[in-house]
């Protein structure tokens, strides 16, 4: 009897984390989520490895994920603010592209999309999942 008690038991608690686990596996990032590296769950859940191995441009960077729908596409994305050298930031963050096999300039009319964007001290490589035909 008391075995069969801790077998309930332990079945209830498996079945418990199993349903949280999938809640928050689906609910969790689509509303969007803002994010550093410090954030360890949020950085190591959310962040692709694309962008978590990518050459960091500075110090002081932003995570973001933002969820789409038919309408809007899937983005995630890691703002750099504060770098030095913006033109080798973003020559370092297009090798890095290439290295992987990604043709930033290409056109896709449905997939993803990549983008090094930079303007004042600010660096950002962007991830674009298109849910229809990329704008």
């Amino acid at each position: 009897m008391v075995k069969l008690r801790k077998s309930v038991c332990v079945l209830f608690v498996m079945f418990f984390l199993c349903f949280a686990w999938v809640i928050i596996s689906f609910g969790y990032p689509f509303d969007g989520r803002e994010y550093k590296k410090s954030d360890w769950f949020d950085y190591y859940y959310l962040t692709p490895s694309l962008i978590r191995n990518a050459p960091a441009a500075s110090d002081n960077a932003t995570y973001y994920v933002r969820g789409g729908d038919e309408h809007q596409n899937f983005e995630e994305e890691v703002v750099w603010s504060g770098v030095k050298d913006v033109p080798l930031a973003v020559r370092e963050l297009d090798a890095y592209l290439i290295k992987e096999g990604i043709n930033v300039d290409a056109e896709y009319k449905q997939g993803t999309e990549y983008f090094v964007l930079h303007y004042n001290d600010v660096v950002v490589l962007k991830i674009a999942d298109c849910m229809g035909p990329c704008p």
